[in-house]
């Protein structure tokens, strides 16, 4: 008895499948605040609010609005281990809360992803002094 073959399938169909199924991403995003801020920055999802995050030459820079609150399509880029930096408007970079930096400098804190019930999910960071997120990371 002969064996038979299962079908082969188009090349190009296993292709366009694996393209749809990957979204391309940045590797950085470069948050831009205001100068002088301090307080919460969060980037919340919105499915129906346009996408401030459009990459160029593999990067993203968004302003961060006074109030800290940037809406989103989706969060799918921050699971994807993009490196978020900050800098003020002047192009200052802040540190991150595990950098070294003197008592009393500002630095950027990451409160991580978060779902809660009646909210859309959210990244949150707060932008103070040491001291100051002692204040309110009770």
């Amino acid at each position: 008895m002969g064996t038979s073959t299962p079908p082969k399938k188009p090349a190009a169909l296993v292709v366009g499948i694996f393209l749809v199924g990957c979204a391309t991403f940045p590797g950085e995003v470069q948050f831009r605040l205001p100068e002088k801020f301090k307080g919460l920055v969060e980037v919340s999802q919105n499915p129906s609010a346009p996408n401030p995050f459009t990459p160029k030459d593999g990067r993203v820079a968004v302003k961060v609005p006074a109030d800290g609150v940037i809406a989103t399509p989706n969060l799918e880029m921050f699971q994807s281990g993009v490196h978020e930096e900050f800098v003020t408007s002047s192009g200052t970079p802040l540190n991150y809360e595990y950098e070294d930096s003197p008592a009393g400098v500002v630095r950027v804190y990451s409160l991580g992803y978060s779902i809660s019930q009646g909210k859309p999910p959210r990244i949150g960071y707060f932008v103070g002094t040491p001291e100051e997120f002692k204040r309110v990371n009770r």
